[in-house]
């Protein structure tokens, strides 16, 4: 369950918290270079090669407005069930207690051969993010859009493949999904 959401005006700023693996825990990722002094990161967990299950381990209440969640890959090559996956999510952002939770889907991979085929199992997990996002009524987003091409590897064109889709649930809330087929 949210907090009661803060009201946001252009002249006041906004908190948030991460969880995530090496897409946010690399040196200038996206965090570093969101160029907007009222988002204001406060805390949060990223790690390279972190898992769902590696995340809640480290998560921490934080009371941010939002919690960006960028998680699954790792889970992805892992084999870990998608359930697991989902359920451990759903906890990160129970115990961050934060207003409002985004949950970005894993990014394509270009690894379809040997044991684990991350490209196929990506398109599955990204389907049950998007599933546990629109149930919960989080907003899902898709921040590789702009590079996925419609197999799921890296290399689509923004012609293409940057569609959007949205689904209401609950009404005050969007779940989107950014995908070449307009639902991952």
């Amino acid at each position: 369950m949210f907090r009661a959401r803060a009201k946001i005006t252009p002249d006041s700023s906004m908190t948030f918290a991460v969880s995530g693996d090496s897409v946010t825990a690399r040196p200038d990722s996206w965090r570093d270079q969101l160029g907007d002094r009222r988002l204001r990161l406060v805390g949060g967990f990223a790690e390279d090669g972190a898992t769902s299950e590696r995340a809640f381990g480290q998560v921490r209440r934080s009371l941010a407005d939002v919690l960006v969640v960028m998680l699954g890959m790792n889970d992805v090559r892992e084999g870990v069930p998608f359930e697991e996956m989902t359920a451990n999510i759903e906890k990160i952002v129970r115990f961050a207690e934060c207003q409002t939770a985004l949950l970005c889907l894993v990014p394509p991979s270009n690894h379809s051969d040997g044991a684990v085929n991350q490209r196929a199992l990506g398109v599955v997990a990204n389907r049950h993010l998007f599933d546990l996002g629109a149930r919960r009524g989080w907003i899902v987003a898709d921040p590789f859009a702009f590079a996925r091409a419609s197999n799921n590897s890296w290399g689509g064109d923004r012609a293409t493949t940057a569609r959007t889709r949205c689904r209401t649930s609950p009404p005050r809330l969007r779940s989107a999904c950014v995908c070449s087929s307009g639902r991952p």
